[in-house]
């Protein structure tokens, strides 16, 4: 069985398939040239996680280049001594630019901002207009993102 999810990211298509085989594959007419050699961001993910769905939209959004390393939760993957190095909290997702490797969805998304060719929009350098967009990011872990998961095991 195969199921699909279809999201409108300005004026591209993102698609997001699941397949048979239990794994997810993500296709999508944003897809960048993937040469581990000319990439030095990586993000580990698992589509399955709403914090990676955000980065990887972001990253897709703003056409930042990186490599895809999926790490499936429901396998174990995260449990592996490798990513237990890159992560000790073995939690998704997880950046790795050059060789700074990042944690935490909401600091990836700041150190994306400030440290990419992206637009004053997403987090602007004006402190309080920042401070806004800190305050919706440090609440939606606990609100939002927290109702929104729940709304699904209810229904």
């Amino acid at each position: 069985m195969n199921i699909g999810l279809y999201v409108r990211l300005a004026d591209k298509n993102f698609n997001i398939w699941y397949i048979t085989d239990k794994r997810w594959l993500v296709s999508s007419t944003l897809f960048l040239e993937e040469s581990a050699n000319k990439m030095s961001l990586k993000l580990y993910y698992d589509i399955l996680s709403q914090p990676s769905r955000a980065v990887m939209l972001f990253l897709l959004g703003n056409k930042i280049p990186f490599e895809r390393k999926e790490i499936n939760l429901k396998y174990g993957d995260h449990q592996s001594e490798e990513f237990g190095r890159l992560n000790p909290f073995r939690k998704v997702p997880v950046i790795v630019d050059g060789n700074f490797p990042l944690t935490e969805s909401v600091a990836i998304l700041r150190y994306l901002c400030r440290e990419k060719n992206v637009t004053d929009h997403w987090y602007p350098r004006d402190s309080k207009l920042q401070a806004k967009v800190d305050e919706y990011l440090e609440w939606q872990h606990l609100d939002t993102r927290l109702n929104c998961s729940t709304y699904f095991l209810n229904k």
